[in-house]
């Protein structure tokens, strides 16, 4: 599996990693094995592709439905990333478990938001914070459903199935368009985003 291409050595800052084991008497306690105590082998598996593109990241739960956070810095199109120990099943459009998540800041208008949400039900959105998350079982696939998303706001053809299917080979096309769709989403809206409230389920705003 691959990702997105890795920052240059000299633009990556080195992270601070905390691991904890929420279990231990005595409050948290540092420990060797980074993922030991998880139940499902392949969230532990994908950690390390996880940290060949992306470094160790900042938190680390070392419990049974523990968790990996990686956050996003200024060079990065990612709010934070989420590898969870969890193998949620999913059987469209091809059979697959889900365990990675990809957080992006991003305003989706209300009259997208139904549209944006059925395109897939490993997408989701905090209204309140501005955001979406895609949850697949790799970079490849998460990145085919976040372009998708943005293509649906922008009205642009896309079919969700096709996306997936060509997940590797437009790996990069697919970093770079969301790059630059966050981008113009977040100037194109941004009084939106510092909204307090969730227009789509409170159109009239704060009372």
């Amino acid at each position: 599996m691959g990702g997105p291409n890795p920052l240059p050595k000299s633009k990556k800052k080195k992270r601070k990693m905390k691991v904890f084991n929420l279990n231990q008497f005595g409050g948290n306690q540092e420990i060797e094995s980074p993922l030991s105590n998880w139940r499902h082998n392949e969230p532990k598996k994908y950690y390390d592709e996880l940290v060949k593109v992306y470094g160790k990241p900042e938190i680390i739960v070392n419990q049974e439905n523990g968790l990996c956070i990686w956050y996003g810095k200024d060079t990065d199109y990612f709010h934070h990333l989420e590898l969870k120990d969890e193998y949620v099943e999913h059987c469209v459009p091809a059979h697959h478990y889900d365990f990675f998540y990809t957080y992006v800041k991003i305003y989706i208008p209300p009259e997208k938001f139904s549209q944006v949400m059925k395109i897939s039900g490993s997408i989701g959105y905090d209204g309140l914070k501005k955001l979406l998350y895609a949850r697949c079982g790799s970079i490849e696939a998460n990145l085919a459903t976040l372009a998708t998303v943005m293509k649906t706001i922008n009205d642009q053809p896309t079919v969700y199935s096709t996306e997936i299917n060509n997940k590797s080979n437009n790996k990069s096309t697919n970093r770079d368009f969301i790059i630059k769709q966050i981008k113009d989403n977040q100037e194109k809206y941004k009084d939106k985003l510092l909204l307090p409230y969730f227009d789509f389920a409170f159109p009239e705003g704060c009372r």
